[in-house]
């Protein structure tokens, strides 16, 4: 199955199980191809779970830490990785959504 995965181009995917994206390497390459550690959330993956919120979707993905600094519902703050992406993590059609300080937002899942 092959979806369109927004940002990050066409995900290439088998249920739960990402095969390739255009994530890593800016072009459609299968995951074990990549010289680096990616996780992905499918579509399958989402449709399944049902998140409310931008963090309930990335929750369970390895390497992403959720509600860093508690659980605050004006907001989504979360680490990926041992860094803090809550006001640069967020990207929309490959642009990163703006947030300065105190100027956050919440996204759709």
């Amino acid at each position: 199955i092959v979806l369109d995965g927004g940002s990050g181009g066409v995900i290439d995917a088998d249920g739960y199980v990402g095969k390739s994206s255009a994530t890593g390497a800016k072009a459609d390459t299968p995951f074990v191809e990549t010289p680096q550690t990616i996780s992905s959330v499918t579509e399958k993956q989402i449709e399944d779970r049902n998140p409310q919120s931008l963090l309930d979707a990335i929750a369970y993905t390895p390497g992403a830490r959720v509600n860093a600094y508690g659980a605050d519902p004006r907001y989504d703050s979360f680490f990926v990785r041992g860094s803090n992406v809550t006001n640069t993590g967020v990207f929309r059609d490959n642009l990163r959504q703006p947030a300065a300080g105190y100027g956050l937002f919440l996204t759709e899942p």
